[in-house]
């Protein structure tokens, strides 16, 4: 398993003692033992998660009903060891190929570490798992606070999604994380598309000015006209007996 960086330091502005808040969810968790096929598949996304979380020293601290949470001390870490996991799920489904794969949900949150010991602030708690809940299977989504914690993001896109946080009426920024290579070409082709499509619609005010305006313009000419033709016809017809009288 790779890391996506190495010893990368970030900073998180305005925020001191930063924590990243990592919350997973392994989609029908209640059913994926009921068989000893589905068992390996569960002993299987167990050991992908460990290994991802170990690697990017992460640490376990609770299990609340189907989420697990962990916590990191670099958001940097945070996104490398979701990627890691995503992706170690990917190639064991398509080494299987699965009827039903294994799915992870996962989702990031970065914030201030008020909590003593290892225990993680019931702010960051109840917001990452409210993350979570917006997430479909197999995706990851990561707060704007996460995003900005992390300095690399390089070959990483983050697709804002905007959602109301719980309890508050303001909008908070929500982003889905494609780190898939094809995914990350048809969202740059998609975004292109549609910023090139991007045309101002005209304003109610404004069809009035041009309503008003052409016509004016147009009468504006037609005077003009006339009267350079009046001071051409003046000026040609003296001329033109003046020519006639030399003959």
């Amino acid at each position: 398993m790779n890391k996506i960086t190495n010893n990368l330091s970030q900073t998180v502005e305005n925020i001191e003692n930063p924590l990243t808040v990592m919350v997973t969810d392994l989609t029908n968790a209640n059913s994926v033992a009921k068989s000893e096929h589905d068992a390996v598949k569960n002993r299987e996304h167990n050991d992908i998660v460990k290994l991802a979380i170990r690697l990017n020293n992460g640490a376990l601290v609770k299990i609340i009903d189907d989420d697990m949470l962990f916590r990191f001390n670099s958001a940097q870490d945070a996104l490398s060891a979701a990627i890691d996991i995503q992706k170690e799920i990917d190639r064991f489904n398509l080494k299987n190929k699965f009827t039903n794969p294994v799915l992870m949900r996962i989702s990031l949150h970065s914030g201030k570490n008020i909590a003593e010991n290892d225990e993680i602030p019931d702010n960051l708690i109840n917001f990452s798992r409210h993350i979570k809940s917006l997430t479909l299977p197999g995706e990851t989504f990561a707060s704007i606070d996460t995003r900005n914690a992390i300095n690399n993001k390089r070959g990483i896109h983050f697709r804002p999604i905007r959602q109301s946080a719980p309890g508050n009426k303001e909008s908070a920024s929500i982003y889905k994380i494609l780190w898939n290579p094809q995914e990350v070409e048809i969202d740059s082709t998609r975004r292109a598309a549609v910023t090139s499509n991007e045309q101002p619609a005209a304003t109610p005010k404004f069809k009035l000015i041009l309503i008003v305006v052409i016509p004016l313009l147009l009468v504006l000419l037609l005077t003009l006209r006339e009267e350079i033709m009046s001071q051409f016809s003046a000026e040609y017809e003296p001329r033109a007996i003046h020519q006639s009288i030399e003959r």
